[in-house]
Order: C-alpha cells, then structure tokens, then sequence
C-alpha cells in the first residue's frame, strides 16, 4: 500500500507542476480493464483525469491509444477527452505509464439508462448514430493500430520517450514497431498491430508481432481463430480441424459480401472504438445527449462489417448468433424487452441509414460475418465453433441463391471425432462453383 502511495503522490506532483496548480484533490473513479482512472480537482475548480495504466503492452498500447484519440479529434467534431500529457514508459517517478485528459461531464449510460424517459433514450441513440458516422469514415488499408506521428511528441512527458534506443527497460519490439510500421498509402498514417481484447485476455495474451497489421478480412479471422498469425491456440490437432474450418467457411462466406467492403479491389478497413460498451459512453442525464467518448485503448482499423456493430444495448445480433458466451453479447437483456425497445432500436438503425448508408449495410448484413469472430473470440472448446457452423447453415445459409452447402457438417464432424488425416476429410465445394 505504501508503495502504491508513494506512486500516486508522484502523479500528484507530476500535475500539480504541469497545470501550475497549488492545491488539488484526487478521487479515485473506478478501475477498468486496463488500468485505473482518477479525478483531480484544482482548488480553481478545474478538473483533470489520470489514467494510471496496467503494464500490458508495454509502451505501445497507450501512445497508440493516444494517437488514436487525436486522430479522431482531428478528423471528426465527436467529444473526446483532450490528452493534455502521457507517459508511455515506466522510466518516469510514477513507475507506470499514464494519460492526463480533459474531465467530460457527463454519467455513463449503463448507470443512467433504466432511468432516462423514451425521449430522452431516442436523443442518445441519435447522437449515437451521428458518433459511429463519422468515425466509421476513417479509413485505411489495413487492419491495426495507429501509431503516433510527431503530432504526439509535444504531449510526452519529458523524462522518457519510448524511442530513446538508452532506455532499455522497456519492451525492444513495442519500441520497434513504433519506429517503423506500416505506411499506409490510402490515410497516410502509420498502423500498427491490432490492440484487441481477443488478444488481449488473459491469460491468453498474444505477442504484439503476432497481431498484425493484417492486409486482409481473411487474415484478421485468422488470427482470431488460432490467436495471432501464426497462431497460438493451444489445442491438439483433432479440435484444430473445427478452427479450420471456421476460417474455411468464413471465406467461402465472404464470397458473397453485399455491399463489398472492397469494392475496387482493396481491402478497405475502418476506424472502430473496440470497446465501446455502455461504460465508455457519458449521457447528460437531464437531456440523453451523449457528452463522452471514453477509454480509445482499443481503437483501431477493423473490417467493414465488425466497425459497422454498436454498443450492446444497440446491439441485437444476440437475436441470430449463439456462442458459448451468446447471453453476454449484450448486458442489457434483450429477452425482457418490450415494445417501445424494439421501436428504439428500430429507430437507432434508421438514424444509421440518415447518416450514412453505407454504414447502415454493413450494420445489418454484417452479423453473417460478425457471427464468425464472434465464434472464434468466444469459444473455448471446438464443439461451439461446430454448434455455430451448424447454425450458419440454417440460418445464414440461402440455398435459392448461393446453391448447397458446400459440404455435409455431419460428415464432417464424423470424420473429426473419428481423427482422419486430412486427406480424407470430406470435399468442400470450391467458392468458385458458388453462384448467387
């Protein structure tokens, strides 16, 4: 504890010397997934956040989350926190990297929702809409992180910087990947690998060289499925074939895409919060406008169809997919809605069609490839990835317009449980003899 103390007493006088301030006080807000948040209160009434961040993935998961934030703010008018200063190393009197921002008013909408009239509700899923918008126009051609340009520099804190090649207590790769990257021709911005909770989760943490950039939807569900290219899903050869097979119909899938997320030939990814649950949303409570965006750690290029998905009560692929974590693809239980429920989300899903079409298609036809990730991120044992294929034929699966199914799930999964060597496996029908 008094080694915990001594650390937050060093972020007191990191601030207290930036903003010139000579009194505060600090108020803990909660912990999250990868850190934990403060509220500082200058004895002028101003008020600052410090995000005090948890050493998974060294350096590069906060400047990228930094990045992140300023390349939305730059590009788009929706209510980021201003990033003030950060640390991005341990090498600095806090001993853990950190973000200091701006303080958005506002309540988060899991906490205020059961609370908010109809009117108020229809308010925020309005907003909502007009905030995944423009975000969702952001793109690239490739799926990862962005990684800061010099834009950052001014921001860093100056006892450390991450591409100082003397420090060496930090990660040689994060600093590496850094440095270098991928420029990306169509945004001209650097990206990196993809900081995602699939790879994030522990205790299956996959290395960052593992993650990307991916150059395709096809290599993205790759990783998925075996955790990171090349993949270190730990299962033996017998329960690898189900995975394989996922990412097998998953392309044969794609060959029927309507509205192509690539339309002249390149793949096309776009921006995405990662994360944006119900927590990481403010609401002005007296009005349901949104005030907040929060927590960009996870931010980054992702295909069409899964940048398209909205926060989970916005959310209602729970209707077509079953995983082995099916009732948690959504807190807000879409078992006990009523009728005004289904009107708000009927009217969010109009409000995404207004802003943008586009957008909107991906939104609702793309729960067909959602399901896929879904299946991958989520299940633990191969049995759910055969529940969900299963699945996918009856429900996805149009026979008028795309022809059989290109192989017998039965026979297939006969031929698993009895360990066949891949030669004998049952033939998959080439996508090319599929035909809308």
């Amino acid at each position: 504890m008094e080694c915990g103390q001594s650390r937050y007493d060093a972020l007191d006088i990191i601030i207290t010397q930036h903003f010139h301030a000579d009194t505060l006080e600090r108020v803990a807000l909660g912990d999250g997934g990868y850190g934990r948040a403060f509220i500082y209160t200058f004895n002028n009434g101003r008020q600052v956040v410090a995000k005090v961040i948890l050493p998974v993935r060294p350096v590069f998961k906060t400047e990228s989350e930094v990045a992140a934030m300023m390349l939305v703010k730059e590009k788009t008018s929706i209510p980021v926190p201003d990033v003030y200063l950060y640390c991005s190393t341990t090498d600095n009197p806090v001993r853990a990297e950190w973000i200091l921002m701006q303080y958005l008013q506002g309540e988060r909408f899991f906490d205020c929702f059961e609370d908010l009239s109809n009117e108020k509700r229809y308010r925020t899923a309005k907003d909502l809409a007009k905030i995944i918008s423009p975000i969702f126009n952001i793109t690239a051609s490739y799926c990862g992180s962005v990684l800061p340009g010099s834009w950052c520099n001014v921001l860093r804190y100056p006892v450390a910087s991450p591409f100082d090649k003397a420090n060496e207590k930090e990660d040689i790769s994060s600093r590496l990947f850094l440095q270098t990257g991928i420029l990306d021709p169509l945004s001209g911005l650097r990206i990196g690998p993809i900081n995602d909770p699939v790879f994030l989760h522990y205790p299956n943490q996959v290395h960052l060289e593992l993650c990307g950039p991916f150059r395709s939807d096809q290599e993205w569900m790759e990783a998925a499925a075996y955790l990171g290219i090349s993949g270190t899903r730990t299962t033996d050869i017998k329960n690898r074939y189900s995975f394989d097979k996922l990412v097998e119909v998953f392309d044969i899938a794609k060959q029927f895409e309507y509205p192509k997320s690539s339309p002249i030939g390149i793949e096309t990814f776009h921006i995405s919060h990662g994360d944006l649950h119900t927590a990481n949303i403010l609401v002005d409570p007296a009005t349901g406008a949104i005030t907040g965006i929060l927590d960009w750690e996870m931010a980054g290029f992702r295909p069409a169809w899964l940048a398209a998905v909205a926060s989970e009560w916005f959310n209602d692929d729970q209707r077509h997919i079953l995983t082995e974590q099916g009732q948690n693809l959504s807190k807000c239980s879409l078992l006990r809605e009523g009728v005004d429920d289904q009107r708000l989300r009927a009217f969010f899903r109009m409000q995404l069609w207004k802003n943008n079409e586009l957008l909107y298609r991906h939104n609702v036809l793309g729960v067909e490839y959602r399901g896929f990730w879904y299946t991958a991120c989520h299940s633990s044992w191969p049995i759910w990835v055969e529940i969900w294929i299963c699945q996918y034929e009856e429900t996805f699966w149009n026979i008028n317009r795309r022809g059989p199914f290109p192989f017998s799930i039965y026979e297939w999964i006969i031929w698993r449980d009895r360990g066949m060597p891949p030669g004998e496996c049952p033939k998959t029908m080439k996508p090319s003899l599929l035909e809308a």
